[in-house]
């Protein structure tokens, strides 16, 4: 029998969810807080990497309406794209307790922005410092709040800062397998506190209506 993303995840616990551009990680997010929606939850979504209007236009592709959750109440979409490149956010927010949370992600909260000088090594280190700091502390309160949340990561092979994994409840990779037919879609527990869970690599393939469905 197939497994439920939404089952995943533990409540109350935080998640780190990693893998390389393209393995799914915002549509296994928009999926995994929508589940939780339907079942009349709230949930938050903060994007960094996507302009809200981008985020809720591919979520109609893939089937889903954002835009009728967040007329009810059930969904908020936070602008943390416009904002991070000094411009002013068109979004109008409200949230209330008991959420599910998204950050997608946190590679681009840790990556200094183009208004520190690129020249001014200081200020590159000084910002990223900075950043780590507001990454860690926004955690601890979600965590103290009761909060479940996924934080999403890009996976590099550079030296791009990253989130240390002690930090959070769980770790979950999505990562992207060559085979003879083409690329092949696969998800690894490597983490998550406290509980049982396979060590073993679970294919998943991405659908338009469907989303993610674990093999």
């Amino acid at each position: 029998m197939a497994m439920d993303i939404y089952e995943l995840i533990p409540s109350g616990y935080s998640i780190l969810l990693t893998g390389p551009e393209g393995s799914g990680k915002t549509c296994f997010s928009l999926q995994w807080i929508l589940k939780g929606s339907n079942a009349g939850k709230h949930g938050i979504y903060v994007t960094f990497d996507e302009q809200p209007n981008a985020l809720r236009r591919r979520s109609e592709q893939m089937g889903w309406d954002l835009q009728d959750l967040e007329d009810v109440g059930l969904f908020t979409l936070i602008d943390g794209f416009y904002p991070r490149i000094g411009i002013k956010s068109k979004e109008i927010n409200t949230t209330r307790p008991d959420v599910d949370y998204v950050v997608d992600s946190i590679t681009s909260l840790l990556i200094p922005t183009r208004t520190v000088s690129s020249k001014s090594k200081e200020g590159v280190e000084g910002q990223t410092i900075k950043q780590r700091t507001a990454l860690i502390r926004m955690s601890e309160f979600l965590k103290n709040q009761g909060v479940t949340v996924i934080f999403t990561e890009v996976e590099t092979t550079n030296d791009h800062p990253q989130l240390e994994q002690f930090l959070v409840d769980g770790v979950i990779e999505l990562g992207l397998v060559k085979t003879d037919e083409g690329l092949k879609r696969r998800l690894l527990i490597k983490k998550m506190r406290d509980k049982e869970h396979s060590m073993q690599y679970t294919d998943f393939s991405i659908t338009e209506g469907q989303g993610i469905t674990l093999k």
